[in-house]
């Protein structure tokens, strides 16, 4: 904040570096969940196109951002920006450029978002490819674009379940879990058992392998190993850990482990009293069915 305004006393509020500096401040204040970060974003793009052009590496940077900022809220307004962003720093910069590699894998987010999934899992396949090549398998970057396609991969496995066409989407499922055991294992051995993607990973993995035939010990263990990691770094009442306990619960609810299932969905009855609103919608219907009078 003082650069910004430092810049615009000495140089002018249309300056490129006060702009650039606005810019920044604004990718701040998005990554702190601040709706004044989108406002700024807003100016800062506007100004850098009107002194720059809107093909200029600054002004895709300032649409990049502002498409991160919005891409929750308001995904076709984001779409749009993230496509010209790609389009930009492909000609800019390259198509395997590292920036535009990071464009298309947010495009990809967005288009899943709003039901293009073909389209959306082209793109994280394109990511995942372009950052394995670029930073290595093993790169923090490549290990968080491996991780979205795992994700793609699980939720596509998971429509054609629903649709009664499990047996067309063994692949998806396959790739799905390779994906993420690569990434549990690579992210484990650079960041730590307890790092944010190896958790996330390992609970989404645990997720894939709940309900097949011979996985159940195998998802009862990664279950246990998020509750304890996710308990560690961010306690009782954390989203992760409330899911992980009650996805753990109806895993052995199905199993028939009926006391094991209920001092589970006890603790998960516990930590919402506690911290009430805190389990994704998806995982709120097992526990309401499994544990009505919690």
């Amino acid at each position: 904040e003082s650069v910004v305004v430092g810049y615009s006393q000495a140089l002018g509020a249309k300056h490129i570096d006060t702009l650039t500096a606005q810019m920044n401040l604004a990718t701040v204040l998005t990554e702190q969940g601040d709706p004044e970060g989108s406002r700024l974003n807003r100016l800062a793009l506007a100004g850098l196109t009107e002194k720059l052009g809107p093909s200029h590496v600054r002004s895709l940077d300032a649409q990049y951002n502002l498409g991160k900022a919005i891409m929750d809220d308001s995904p076709e307004e984001a779409r749009k920006l993230f496509e010209a962003v790609v389009g930009g720093r492909s000609v800019v910069l390259g198509s395997d450029h590292i920036d535009t590699l990071s464009a298309q894998m947010n495009l990809g987010i967005v288009l899943n978002e709003i039901g293009e999934v073909e389209q959306a899992l082209e793109l994280h396949e394109i990511a995942f490819q372009g950052f394995s090549a670029k930073l290595g398998v093993e790169h923090t970057d490549t290990l968080r674009a491996e991780f979205n396609l795992a994700q793609l991969l699980h939720v596509q496995f998971y429509e054609l379940r629903r649709a009664g066409l499990a047996e067309k989407g063994g692949h998806l499922r396959a790739r799905a879990r390779q994906l993420y055991e690569h990434v549990i294992a690579s992210s484990t051995r650079h960041s730590g058992a307890h790092d944010a993607t190896t958790l996330e990973a390992t609970l989404n993995l645990a997720a894939l392998l709940h309900d097949f035939p011979g996985q159940a010990p195998i998802a009862q263990r990664l279950y246990k190993e998020v509750i304890s990691g996710y308990t560690e770094c961010h306690g009782a009442q954390y989203q992760g850990t409330l899911t992980a306990i009650v996805s753990l619960a109806v895993l052995l609810e199905q199993e028939g482990q009926h006391d094991a299932a209920e001092k589970e969905f006890k603790v998960a009855a516990d930590g919402l009293a506690e911290a009430p609103g805190q389990l994704p919608s998806w995982i709120e219907a097992h526990f309401d069915e499994s544990y009505p009078d919690a």
